[in-house]
């Protein structure tokens, strides 16, 4: 998993909450210097899991972002959280239903391994 944010210390904050070693990388606009939805922040968080865009899956609350990173050949899900989301599609209500979208784009054979620095 990987998290695109703005925080530059969101992964010291994710470690001290013991849940840092859930994301192989941080993908951070403060250290990117891009923000969504720039392509450079979106290839930063393929590259940081030693993935191509189409083997990723992006999810956000915001139906642009999400359709950015469709556009850059990201597969998206929009997280529904009471905002209009307009013509979006591929909607959730609850980060609970990732888990089936996940499984069922999870590749046969030999699967990649996120990137280390």
């Amino acid at each position: 998993m990987r998290r695109l944010d703005s925080w530059a210390d969101l992964e010291a904050t994710f470690a001290s909450l013991g849940i840092g070693d859930y994301f192989a990388g941080f993908a951070i606009s403060e250290v990117v210097e891009h923000r969504k939805p720039d392509p450079r922040m979106y290839a930063e968080g393929s590259r940081l899991l030693n993935l191509q865009p189409h083997e990723c899956l992006f999810v956000d609350d915001d139906p642009q972002l999400v359709a950015a990173a469709k556009r850059l050949g990201h597969h998206g899900v929009t997280l529904d959280r009471g905002a209009p989301c307009g013509s979006a599609t591929d909607v959730i209500q609850s980060l609970d239903e990732l888990l089936p979208i996940v499984e069922a784009r999870r590749p046969v054979g030999p699967t990649s391994e996120p990137h280390q620095d």
